[in-house]
């Protein structure tokens, strides 16, 4: 298996430094490393190298210089074809074209083929590469995700520990999920208590005690620490039969659970809580369109068992978000742009329910774990750097920072946008500022949620870091004082660097299905969103969004433009494959037009502002919460 690690060596006596590289589709790249500064690779550095690769390099300022491939990164990738058979590397990974090959030379221009770089191997043809099976291969070898996991993971029993577990069948116990879920890792039961008081019950699959350390289905876990959802296609971070059956909390069967019971108070704080392992019953699976209609009210249809659950698990989470706002947690991390179907919207209510409970059991855990002084695998999100200020402040104009924001200073310039309406262009353009979360062993603030310790607990079946911290639990529950999870340094780094490709795949493949029907010179209404820094005086370029779709690109432009201004703009390249889609003001394609009607016209350079070919300033995007508080 290949490393996920990315390091930087240095050979003291001849200065000669080692990393991964990452390839910008502009033809220069960035060597990544942990712990130091990203170093800047030329284009023509760049020659024969491809993202992923592992390279030697010298330092010259801030540039990476001398590169050499030391080790291939892709094993495969997926090339289009060109005349004569010639392969072209998907421009996403690299510049590199192999030559034709007689395997490679009948195949059609226009197609594309799945291919292993070395030895050299034509896996698999695609007559269309939009098809949806060629643009997840696609993706899927572009950061490195393995389609399916090792065999002997796959054929691998489970073994299953006999512990002493509390008997909670008689509860009316439901899940939450999108209809499509396959894999479902989150129960929950609710009753009335004394005072006013709430009994909230979470369930989780106990996952961890049926993988056990060191087994072939951890190692495939282990090395590829999260589940992979793409539009045609999921990559189980388990065997699929584990992750949508026999681990899963589908209805009417007993599974094994890990519950954290919590007594929520009037006032919305945790009173008491309690960890255990349990044997839980499903009674139903509710759907978040089914969930959202009978918490608001509609009830029609519906037994009453499941609209009483649903009404207390309400309160319980409408109690919880009350002190999560107080301390600064904000709620609208997931304003993102494939949030846009009134579908969707109608489903808010049932989202934000489920988010607030597996927020608030992941916070118990974590200080759970800690009193205990158990080992964990907490998720720490820190606040804006002074670096981002700049970036932060052409946002929030004429309002500026000029120091660190605590999370509650946070939420309240959050709300400020929630109340005028804008809200969607505000949390496009921050998230895009914001540093993303990340796993350490080491407690930390999760600024995001205004949490002062968090883990991540309540999807064991597609998460590695939840089944770690399930071990930990376990440790405790059978009375040992520690417990050896492994390098848990290491762990944590793979299981960022990974996740990022996962969410990058996901990201990619979304977009291409998205801008499938988008044809050049085509015009659309767009939106502003923030400015992207640019070295040319003569043009800027904003992030903008194609009006009622989930479609974000690049406009082009020879002046300023106001933050969320409404304007039509004409597209000047689209490139589904590799997300590329830019365009300029409809009205520079106008002029440009009527010139053309007259003799010896020709367009102005400020009406079609070129491409720069230097690096932008890269930014980093913070991970929003999703069903499974991916936070």
């Amino acid at each position: 298996m290949e490393n996920n690690m990315t390091t930087q060596k240095k050979n003291p006596a001849s200065e000669i430094y080692s990393g991964v590289v990452n390839y910008n589709i502009r033809g220069f790249g960035f060597v990544t490393c942990e712990g130091h500064a990203d170093l800047y690779v030329s284009q023509k550095n760049m020659a024969g190298i491809l993202s992923g690769d592992l390279v030697n390099y010298e330092i010259k300022g801030t540039e990476a210089t001398k590169v050499s491939l030391v080790e291939r990164g892709l094993k495969t990738v997926v090339c289009d074809v060109h005349e004569g058979g010639s392969l072209i590397v998907d421009k996403a990974v690299g510049s590199m074209v192999l030559p034709s090959t007689p395997a490679s030379k009948n195949l059609p221009r226009g197609s594309a083929a799945l291919v292993q770089l070395e030895p050299f191997r034509i896996l698999r043809t695609y007559k269309d590469p939009l098809d949806a099976q060629a643009i997840t291969e696609r993706v899927m070898a572009r950061y490195r995700l393995p389609l399916e996991l090792p065999k002997e993971a796959q054929t691998e029993r489970l073994k299953n520990r006999r512990i002493e577990r509390r008997n909670l069948t008689s509860l009316y116990t439901i899940t939450i999920d999108d209809d499509s879920s396959e894999d479902l890792d989150d129960a929950l039961s609710c009753e009335i208590a004394e005072n006013g008081d709430v009994r909230l019950y979470v369930h989780i699959a106990d996952v961890s005690n049926h993988v056990t350390p060191g087994s072939a289905i951890d190692k495939a876990a282990a090395f590829i620490p999260t589940s992979v959802y793409l539009p045609a296609f999921t990559r189980h971070m388990l065997p699929r039969d584990l992750a949508s059956n026999y681990l899963s909390l589908i209805p009417k069967k007993d599974r094994n659970t890990l519950t954290v019971e919590m007594l929520v108070t009037p006032a919305g704080f945790v009173k008491s809580h309690e960890v255990y392992a349990s044997l839980v019953q499903s009674n139903e699976r509710v759907s978040y369109k089914e969930a959202a209609r009978i918490i608001s009210g509609d009830t029609s249809g519906s037994n009453p068992d499941k609209n009483a659950v649903l009404h207390l698990l309400h309160a319980a989470a409408s109690r919880l978000g009350v002190q999560r706002r107080a301390r600064g947690g904000v709620e609208a991390w997931r304003f993102d742009e494939s949030e846009t179907s009134e579908a969707t919207r109608a489903e808010e209510p049932a989202h934000m329910l489920v988010e607030r409970l597996m927020v608030a059991t992941n916070e118990v855990v974590a200080q759970w774990l800690h009193s205990r002084n158990m080992p964990a695998i907490y998720r720490t999100h820190s606040s804006f750097q002074e670096e981002d200020f700049e970036a932060l402040n052409e946002v929030i104009a004429p309002l500026r920072v000029t120091e660190t924001l605590s999370p509650q200073a946070f939420a309240a310039l959050a709300s400020q946008y929630s109340e005028r309406g804008d809200e969607r262009r505000f949390w496009e353009a921050v998230l895009k500022i914001m540093p993303r979360a990340i796993y350490t062993y080491e407690p930390g603030l999760h600024f995001g949620l205004g949490s002062p310790m968090y883990v991540h607990f309540t999807s064991p079946l597609r998460r590695y870091a939840d089944l770690l911290t399930h071990r930990s639990v376990h440790a405790y529950l059978a009375g040992a004082k520690k417990v050896e999870l492994g390098d848990l340094g290491e762990q944590c780094s793979n299981i960022n660097i990974v996740g990022r490709r996962a969410d990058l795949a996901q990201r990619d493949s979304e977009r291409a299905e998205a801008m499938k029907g988008i044809q050049l010179k085509s015009q659309h209404e767009l939106q502003v969103g923030s400015m992207i820094n640019t070295p040319r005086k003569d043009s800027r370029s904003y992030r903008v969004r194609v009006i009622g779709t989930s479609v974000a690109g690049v406009l082009v432009v020879d002046r300023r433009h106001k933050l969320s201004q409404r304007m039509q703009g004409a597209v000047t390249h689209v490139d589904p494959l590799t997300g590329v889609l830019e365009f300029v003001p409809a009205d520079y394609i106008n002029k440009a037009h009527k010139k053309t009607q007259q003799p010896d016209a020709a367009a102005s350079p400020k009406e079609y502002p070129q491409k720069s070919s230097r690096p932008r300033k890269r930014t980093r995007r913070a991970s929003g919460p999703s069903k499974d508080t991916n936070v």
